[in-house]
């Protein structure tokens, strides 16, 4: 059963552009999906392991749309060597939302 599950934008990494992601917080790994429809059977599209992980504001001036409630998971090095990248940046669609999730009580 998920913890917490919802929508949040993902800055890719490679492209430098946002992609609106559907994400499931189950025990310390926060899954993300393209969609939100049968994620009970669907494969994720990419799994964010947040055991030792460190969470802090973030303000993202790259993009040609910057995101106001942005966010950046730095992975724990131990972890980062076997993920897909050492940190990924994150935007909520509104404060509240932000505050909400649970898993914002990682830098806590």
């Amino acid at each position: 059963m998920p913890e917490v599950a919802g929508w949040l934008q993902k800055k890719s990494k490679t492209s430098n552009t946002w992609k609106r992601r559907f994400f499931l917080l189950q025990s310390s790994n926060l899954f993300f999906f393209a969609t939100n429809h049968k994620i009970q059977i669907a494969e994720p599209i990419g799994v964010i392991p947040l055991e030792g992980a460190k969470l802090e504001e973030a303000f993202d001036l790259a993009s040609d749309m910057p995101r106001k409630w942005c966010f950046e998971l730095r992975l724990a090095k131990d972890v980062a060597e076997f993920a897909a990248c050492d940190s990924y940046m994150l935007a909520a669609p509104s404060q509240q939302a932000m505050v909400s999730t649970s898993f914002i009580n990682l830098h806590e």
